[in-house]
């Protein structure tokens, strides 16, 4: 499950659009839940979405993505 949020500052003429996701994992016998951002300054969603980051941050977590979060338990 995410989400894609742009914020338009009309004053300054900037943008920020952010994608961000959330994830259910386990570690250690443990649920947790974790969400995965990313930014780019303009009105445009960034080349690099929070989906590709995915198995770098569960990596770095030690965690592994609840298969049960996949069938909408």
């Amino acid at each position: 499950m995410g989400y894609t949020s742009t914020i338009i500052d009309e004053r300054r003429g900037t943008a920020v659009t952010t994608q961000r996701i959330f994830l259910r994992f386990t570690r250690n016998g443990q649920l947790g839940q974790m969400w995965i951002s990313v930014a780019n300054p303009s009105k445009s969603a960034a080349d690099l979405r929070p989906q590709d980051l995915i198995d770098a941050a569960l990596k770095q977590a030690g965690a592994s993505l609840d298969s049960t979060a996949l069938d909408g338990a």
